[in-house]
């Protein structure tokens, strides 16, 4: 779900197709190598847990603690969630991942609305800060069911 949020940061930053398309696996690619740079005992868990508002460092170190305590035969429950295994929790990975998802998808939708592109009218950068913006998007009314007797 966060590579979809990552798609649409991109897709606003980049509008053109092949181009956003080979940004985006760029991004994922060298995204993921930062894992490298900061894998170990030794690097603290605060800076592997900030580090994981990226979504393919969050997704290693989640799914490197679950390997591990499936190796170990004990597998993933409330206990094993909430224990320490390299300097990081799977609970707190997972809480990661689902922030990842919707600070992206926020993200994606704000430089879409902000940067020119091909498609749509380009808004300030403070729109969702006004009033005019929260009136519109609560206030719409659900469209009337047609009858058809």
């Amino acid at each position: 779900m966060t590579l979809f949020g990552a798609a649409l940061i991109v897709v606003a930053v980049i509008p053109k197709q092949r181009s956003a398309s080979l940004g985006a696996a760029l991004l994922h690619i060298i995204s993921y190598f930062l894992v490298y740079a900061i894998n170990g005992s030794q690097v603290p868990a605060w800076i592997k847990l900030l580090l994981s508002v990226i979504p393919n460092v969050a997704m290693y170190f989640t799914l490197e603690t679950a390997f591990y305590y499936e190796v170990w035969g004990s597998g993933i429950n409330s206990g094993s969630a909430n224990s320490w295994h390299n300097n990081y929790l799977f609970s707190g990975g997972l809480c990661m991942l689902a922030f990842d998802f919707v600070y992206m998808m926020f993200l994606g939708y704000y430089l879409d609305q902000v940067l020119p592109s091909e498609y749509g009218v380009v808004r300030k950068w403070n729109f969702c800060c006004k009033k005019d913006y929260w009136k519109k998007l609560c206030s719409k009314k659900p469209k009337s069911q047609i009858n058809i007797e």
